[in-house]
């Protein structure tokens, strides 16, 4: 697992960096979020009916010593609040309408993260599960959670120390040390791209920062109507300029149009990431009283957060999903320049 000191050595440097004000946009965003996990403990969920199997679970996965990590045991019928944790562990004997309408709400994310826990043989007199009732449960696990998981319960903690109990345990123990190796892999690689200079930690002289300050000023106080004879041609040289920058990271895309193993699912991640960050920093340097302006740099913004998620998730449908909200927008920038200049567009 990611040493705690790297994580905190890497926080303190990401901290230092949105500090100086160097970055701009969707990437500040993006800069804070990367903060925000680096010093949020990864959370695991213990959810279910089965009280005392959650307690097992979590004796024995608190005794792993993970560092940075929590775990927390919900009550059944709690209002459960999924947008915090990152690793879900369900535990119960079938699955029924109500533990359904319960898990409904947690987000696909987490879904992909999270274990159904089925308890079997719990006591002397219950039947082990039968193959039919297996293949409903394992049907619900491959649409709703990572893994199904039986194990048997026979009140000692120490059954999860061996057998389907010792790999269920392993498993998210798994999960979480990945999780943390992530956090930490993309707050590296964000730094590696955006890491100042050592001229670039000092502040900006007084002289520039007033002068900043007063151009500022003097363009918040120009007439609406010279702002509104300005709009058209610096909203079109704001769209083209966009358009190609988003076309020269989408360029990167094409080689990985086939793509099939997890690397390349990230490395499209990534050009999304990128593509969309650009795209929003270009966005930010504009200052334009118009309202399809605003709302495509507030959908930017959105985007790219929206984006990094996906690329801390992985795989193939975050990948899917980050190249079709990325076109989404191109097409969308498409569709303003053209208004802007009175043309007819259209775009297979």
């Amino acid at each position: 697992m990611t040493d705690p000191a790297d994580r905190s050595s890497l926080a303190l440097e990401l901290d230092h960096l949105l500090a100086a004000g160097a970055l701009t946009g969707a990437h500040q965003k993006t800069g804070g979020r990367l903060l925000e996990r680096l010093r949020s403990d990864i959370c695991v969920l213990l959810c279910g009916p089965q009280i005392a199997m959650k307690d097992q679970l979590r004796e024995v996965l608190v005794n792993f010593g993970l560092p940075q990590t929590t775990f927390q045991s919900v009550p059944w019928r709690s209002d459960i609040d999924f947008s915090k944790a990152d690793v879900c562990i369900w535990c119960t004997a079938s699955f029924g309408d109500e533990e359904a309408q319960q898990w409904k709400d947690s987000p696909d994310i987490l879904k992909d993260h999270s274990f159904l826990v089925v308890v079997s043989g719990v006591s002397a007199t219950d039947h082990f599960m039968g193959a039919a009732e297996l293949a409903t449960l394992q049907g619900i696990a491959d649409q709703e959670f990572y893994r199904l998981c039986l194990v048997r319960f026979d009140d000692h903690a120490a059954s999860l120390k061996s057998g389907s109990g010792a790999t269920l345990v392993a498993d998210v123990v798994n999960k979480v040390r990945m999780g943390a190796a992530a956090d930490a892999d993309h707050a590296q690689l964000f730094l590696q791209k955006h890491r100042l200079s050592p001229k670039a930690n000092q502040l900006p002289p007084p002289v520039l920062t007033h002068a900043i300050a007063t151009a500022s000023a003097a363009l918040s106080s120009c007439a609406a109507g010279d702002i509104a004879d300005q709009d058209t041609p610096a909203a079109m040289a704001l769209y083209q300029k966009t358009l190609a920058n988003m076309d020269d990271h989408l360029a990167d895309l094409e080689p990985l149009l086939k793509a099939r193993d997890e690397a390349e699912f990230q490395k499209i991640l990534s050009i999304c990431e990128e593509t969309s960050a650009a795209a929003a920093d270009v966005f930010s340097s504009g200052n334009l009283q118009d309202s399809a302006f605003s709302q495509i740099r507030d959908e930017l913004f959105s985007a790219a957060d929206k984006i990094l998620l996906m690329s801390l998730e992985g795989g193939v449908s975050p990948a899917t999903n980050a190249v079709t909200t990325v076109l989404q927008l191109q097409r969308e920038i498409h569709l303003q320049l053209a208004r802007c200049d009175g043309s007819n567009f259209t775009q297979s």
